[in-house]
Parts: C-alpha cells; structure tokens; sequence
C-alpha cells in the first residue's frame, strides 16, 4: 500500500489500533473469568482473616471463587506494597480463588464518590458475580465503611443500562451482597461452618501473620464460624 499523505497514515493508524483491540478483546477480555461468588475487601489481608473459610467451602462446592482488594495496604505500618501483593497472591494460591485482583484506590482514602463507584461497576460487569461479600456496614475503619456502602450502589448500579455507557460493557442482574460481621450488636442472618476448611484458612492467614507479628495475628484466634448478614 502506498502512502501519499499524513491522513493516509492516520487512516492506516487508526484501523491498526482498531484491529489491535478486537484481538484484545477476543483473546483476553472473553478469557477473562466470570465467579459465583466475589469478596470485595478493603486490604489484602481482609480477605483471608473475614471470608478465607467462607470461599474455601464454596469452591468445594463447584462455585467459582474470586477476590478484589480494594486498595493495595500501602498504608500499613509493617511490610511493604510488594511484599503484600506477593502475600495476596500466595493466600489466593491456598484458598483455591480462580481470580485475585486490586483496583489500586488509595488506602486510607477510599470514598463514596462516582470515579470510585465506577471502577468496581466495571470490575462486577466483567466478572459478573451472583453473590458479593464485603465488610460490615457502619464499621469503624473509613475505608471499610465506604468500601461497604459502594459495593451495595455498584451492585444496583451495575444492572443499569444508561450508567457509565462509555465503558460498553453488558449490565448483570443485581448481585445478592452480604455483609461479613464481627460485631456483637449485630444480629447474622446466617452463619457458615467452616470448621473443615479451617487448617487451609489459617494457613492463608499465616501468610500475611508474619509479617503482621506473632501478637497481631494470635488477635485471629480460629474460629469454625464465619457470620454474615444479608441486606440485599
């Protein structure tokens, strides 16, 4: 082909970048997973210490299982962001989860506003989740609260067509969202025995308990119950 101008090669750059995402789109978008059961948790070792035992027994049961933290820790006092990735992603090895990501929010800085509410809109539609579990709602930790509050309007958010079209990706039906919970003056609405998975738990949660310190993390003594409560 012959190029006599620059609108030539505009026109030729266009349609490479056009066919380059049609390629990504087949082979990496359409490969992505799609879970059962998604757990949205602020800090990368949110996960394992509040559902680690809740996602093993699903997964026994044939469920697809999968992780979003929500930022990457970075404002934990021990350790470093790397070093938390590479516990996340050993901690997802042992918990079976057939995907582990991060939206990489600020820690310590996580609001309800749209950008943020975006970002997991577009991480539910792509992954398409029928449950979700996150953090207790009114939880005293700023990030869990909000992070709690935006998975409930993301969830209804991403089952509406005209809300962030840009984005062109298929809405879902609402996700059933659960709330894990540790407070006392909270009521379950259902409680799930995770006594046979609790070895593999502990061991997920060890990943991370070194670098938390032996006093930290003998604060998670085991338990053979995980709580949660359902509000939608």
């Amino acid at each position: 082909m012959e190029l006599g101008n620059e609108h030539d090669l505009a026109t030729v750059g266009q349609t490479i970048l056009s066919t380059l995402y049609i390629l990504f789109e087949f082979f990496i978008l359409d490969s992505m997973p799609e879970v059962d059961i998604l757990a949205v948790f602020a800090h990368p070792d949110d996960l394992e210490l509040t559902v680690g035992g809740t996602m093993l027994r699903m997964k026994s049961l044939g469920y697809r299982t999968g992780g979003l933290d929500v930022t990457r820790g970075e404002m934990g006092t021990r350790g470093t962001v790397e070093g938390r990735a590479k516990e996340a992603a050993d901690a997802a090895s042992i918990l079976k989860l057939d995907v582990r990501e991060n939206l990489g929010l600020a820690d310590g800085h996580v609001f309800v506003d749209d950008p943020s509410r975006t970002g997991i809109v577009r991480t539910f539609r792509r992954l398409k989740p029928k449950v979700i579990l996150t953090h207790q709602l009114d939880d005293p930790h700023p990030d869990h609260d909000h992070i709690a509050r935006l998975v409930r309007e993301a969830a209804r958010l991403s089952s509406m067509r005209n809300y962030d079209p840009e984005s062109g990706a298929d809405v879902i039906p609402v996700p059933k969202v659960a709330h894990n919970i540790f407070s006392r003056n909270d009521r379950p609405s259902f409680v799930v025995d995770v006594s046979a998975f609790l070895e593999d738990k502990m061991a997920a949660i060890r990943v991370d308990g070194v670098r938390m310190g032996i006093a930290s993390f003998m604060a998670f003594p085991p338990r053979g119950v995980e709580q949660k409560i359902q509000r939608g």
